[in-house]
Order: C-alpha cells, then structure tokens, then sequence
C-alpha cells in the first residue's frame, strides 16, 4: 500500500486478488497483512468460511467479518506485494508529486507588527523496496517582510528569527534519504538523513509503538543537526553550529473521530528544554488543522508575548489541486523572531506516516472493505 491509502482498503484488495485468481477457499483460516513503503500493519486472521461467504457467495458483511476476525494472532514472516513488472508503472505508482503554497504569518512587536513570508514548494517522494524513501523539495519565495527580525538585539545564535535569510532566493528545501521497518509487532521506526528542512540538515531516527486495540500510541525520536548556511547557493552548504534535539511523545487518537491529542517532551534547537501540547484534526474533505502550546525553560525578550517561556502555533492545510499534480495550501500563524521552543520539521514523522495502518483509520474505513469485491 502506499501512504495515501488505508489498511482495510489493501485488505480488501487481498480478498479481491482472492477472488480473481479463483483460490480454492477451505476452512483453513486466510491471513492478510497490509505493508506500507518498509512498515507492516496489524496481521488480520479470518475464518475460511467467512472469507468464502463474503468473497465467493457474497452473503456476508464487512460487519459480520469483524466480529471473528482476529488480529496479530499468527504473524507473518512475509508478505509480498503483486509483483508489477512494467518499470514505468511501478515507479508511477511509487513517485508521488505534490505543490504548495505556503504561507507563514505572525505578531510582532517591531515595524511592521505583522510579518509574512510566502513560498511555492514543489517537492517529490519516490518509495523504493525494503522500506527505502528518497524526497526532494525546492522553496521558490514569492514575498516577504521578515526583514525586520533582523533587527532585533538579542546576542544569543539564532534558531529561526534569521529567517529574512533563508528567504531570499531560490533554496533546496530538503533532500534526504528515509528508510522504515516494523522490527517487531505493533512497533514502527524510521531512520532519516539530508537536507531535513530549510534551515537544518543531518540525521535521526524515530520509533513509535501503537498497539492495535488501543488509542494510545507512544514515540521518541532523536537528531543530530548541523545548522545550513544562508549565505551558501541554495542554502546548501552546512555550517559548523551541531545541536541535537530529540523528544517523547505520548498521543491519544480520539475513538470515532479524525482528532489526536499529544504531548512531547524534550530538547528543542536552542538547546532548551521542555513540552509541546498538540491537537490536530483532519476533515474528510482533506483539510488538517493543529494547534501547539509550548513551554520552555528558554526566556524570550521579543515578540508581542515577550519575557515568557510560553510560545503558541496554529496551523491548517487544505487540498487544491487533482490527481496529475495534487497541490495543498499550508497557513501557519505564531509569532515571529522566536528561538525558544522550536522543533525540527521532520520530513516523515513517524506517528503521522504509521497513522494509515492505525486502529481508528482500519474501523473508520472498515465498512467499505468490500466495495470492489462482486
């Protein structure tokens, strides 16, 4: 499967392919496995005679086919996808494109108190076998009036409120190279190193457990980050400024909605430390939003919230464009000229990527599991 489908609908597709080679279905129970881009979802065992009910007979429902269904009972030591041999479509079905506007908004307390930084960022990830990844991403800047940050009198090295910087001119917006694997049941990890993000390049690994059964699910991740020089061409070339940065983070994905609740704890890019609470919401028509409020044990000077440890961020995206070239619009409100508090911007976080082959996504499309079957 890939990122943008679901469990239950591969799992549909696994009782398609079923159907269509006309497989001899006995009692013997059928186990499917969904695997998505090096990651395994939950292990699904059926009875034989439903799967024959449902696939061959089509006198059985996707709700009569949950209540026996058994879950990471019977592992699977392998699971291969259908073998595509036509290049050209394997990598079509692998490579997805995508372009956004981006837009980037905050309080200040200098002229102009409102600053914006706005972007068109075309970017590509192609998925590989064994789990490997490799994306890429140019930033075109279309405007801004950040330039006031630069004013601003604080001694210490600066995290983001150098952003004027990284806003001039056509950059390499992240290059790197991903690789993700289930090592063990329920428990997904990725390894990530490149360009992470517009300002910071290096390497770091993430893992997440999230039990099938359970809302919970618990994280931690870890980077080793050298800070990328504005002055460079693109933005390229790193400079001699090596931070790590890593976090826990505990989430709750809230039962028959699209909202997950986290918290995350941990060293942040400046060097301080503390948590970060998030809500993030998705609608059906494609639109996310989030929410963060962060503390730490870093004082800021600047800002229309200044002398605090708190910083807060607001952020939605929505779907634009079609199938040939998707494009999505990213607005993200906080304010500007703040180093306190500030997370890397992971290319493929860990509970966001495994969210697909989570408990809630199986039941919320679980009802439409046998659409294409007869």
């Amino acid at each position: 499967m890939t990122p943008d489908q679901n469990a239950a609908q591969v799992m549909g597709y696994g009782l398609r392919r079923i159907k269509a080679k006309e497989v001899d279905i006995d009692d013997r129970d059928v186990t499917i496995m969904p695997v998505m881009a090096g990651l395994r979802g939950p292990a699904l065992t059926l009875y034989g005679r439903d799967v024959r009910m449902a696939v061959v007979h089509n006198q059985s429902s996707p709700q009569e086919l949950w209540r026996h269904a058994r879950w990471n009972v019977d592992p699977i030591d392998d699971c291969p996808p259908l073998t595509r041999w036509n290049f050209l479509s394997r990598l079509k079905r692998d490579t997805t494109w995508n372009l956004r506007l981006d837009m980037l908004s905050g309080f200040t307390d200098v002229d102009p108190k409102i600053l914006y930084r706005m972007r068109a960022i075309p970017s590509i990830t192609i998925a590989r076998p064994k789990g490997l990844m490799l994306g890429f991403a140019m930033a075109y800047p279309l405007g801004h009036n950040t330039y006031a940050l630069e004013g601003l009198q604080d001694t210490r090295k600066p995290v983001r409120r150098d952003i004027a910087k990284f806003s001039n001119g056509i950059a390499l917006e992240r290059a790197y190279a991903s690789w993700h694997a289930t090592p063990f049941t329920d428990v997904h990890m990725g390894v990530s190193a490149g360009w992470l993000e517009e300002m910071y390049g290096g390497a770091g690994a993430e893992v997440i457990w999230r039990p099938f059964g359970s809302p919970m699910w618990v994280g931690a991740d870890g980077w080793e980050v050298w800070r990328r020089d504005p002055d460079s061409v693109m933005n390229v070339q790193w400079t001699d400024e090596r931070d790590f940065t890593g976090h826990v983070r505990v989430g709750y994905d809230v039962p028959f909605s699209r909202t997950t609740f986290s918290v995350a704890a941990g060293r942040y890019l400046a060097g301080d430390y503390g948590t970060t609470v998030s809500a993030t919401h998705a609608q059906d028509n494609g639109v996310h939003w989030r929410a963060d409020v962060t503390w730490t044990d870093r004082k800021e000077y600047d800002g229309v919230v200044s002398d605090t440890h708190f910083d807060g961020m607001v952020r939605a995206v929505w779907p634009m464009g079609g199938k040939m070239l998707p494009t999505d619009s990213r607005v993200t409100v906080r304010q500007l000229g703040r180093d306190g508090g500030q997370m890397i911007e992971r290319p493929q976080p860990i509970e966001t990527f495994s969210e697909p082959l989570s408990t809630r996504e199986i039941i919320r499309h679980w009802p439409r599991l046998l659409d294409k079957i007869h």
